[in-house]
């Protein structure tokens, strides 16, 4: 019958509006709220000292490995979780210089790979890095040096809310090889937190023609389009 609705009457059309807009309130509810929250996770990160300015120096890798003569990185994608377990995407994503490489050209684009790409460009399209034959020799190292990288940062998290919670007698996690005698007196900068209380974070790794890894960056924003 018209109106029926699993023998609630003719009321039910307009309960489920009124469901439909107390949903709808909920949800633009805690959209604010996760936006408060990252606004103060922002703020947090600032005075961790994650977002301090000035500039970093790298020395350049005069011998990358390099694909059909082009330049490339990669970028491994890394889930941080709240309570230190760190997880490595077990691949990564090849994204090349838009010109062949030499040291001799002045020309940026031979040199720089986290440029967007260009239609033109004859280097070769981004690729998985398990494509490569030399994969199981670099992955492996990739995900060292993620997961002890990270650790670190988790660890001291980890010791300044214990110290927090039990005062100033707890002491740091120290691991094999690694000075702490001035972490009591300087601040560490700590991961940041993230929705759903985990971090999602981008690491970019070149390979010399050696098959070493050297980590480049990590962006704690990572692009997760394909315009490159």
């Amino acid at each position: 019958f018209p109106g029926w609705r699993g023998g609630q009457g003719a009321d039910a059309p307009q309960k489920e509006e009124e469901e439909e807009e107390e949903e709808e309130e909920l949800v633009q509810e805690e959209l604010d709220t996760q936006q408060g929250e990252a606004q103060e996770r922002e703020r947090e990160r600032e005075s961790a000292g994650w977002c301090r300015p000035g500039y970093i120096l790298q020395k350049y890798l005069d011998n990358p490995l390099l694909v059909e003569g082009f330049k490339f990185d990669v970028r491994v994608l890394v889930c941080v979780r709240n309570d230190g377990w760190v997880f490595v995407y077990p691949d990564g994503v090849m994204k090349f210089a838009n010109q062949p490489f030499t040291l001799q050209s002045g020309n940026l684009e031979a040199h720089l790979t986290n440029l967007t790409r260009q239609h033109q460009s004859p280097a070769p399209l981004p690729v998985l890095m398990s494509n490569q034959r030399w994969f199981h020799t670099v992955m492996p190292e990739v995900v060292r040096v993620c997961r002890r990288l990270l650790s670190r940062y988790s660890h001291r998290h980890a010791a300044s809310e214990k110290t927090s919670s039990h005062g100033d007698g707890s002491r740091e996690h120290k691991e094999p090889g690694e000075d702490t005698s001035s972490s009591s007196s300087t601040p560490q900068p700590q991961l940041p937190q993230g929705v759903g209380r985990f971090t999602l974070l981008g690491m970019d790794f070149i390979v010399d023609d050696q098959l070493q890894v050297r980590l480049i960056e990590c962006n704690s924003r990572p692009r997760m389009a394909s315009c490159h």
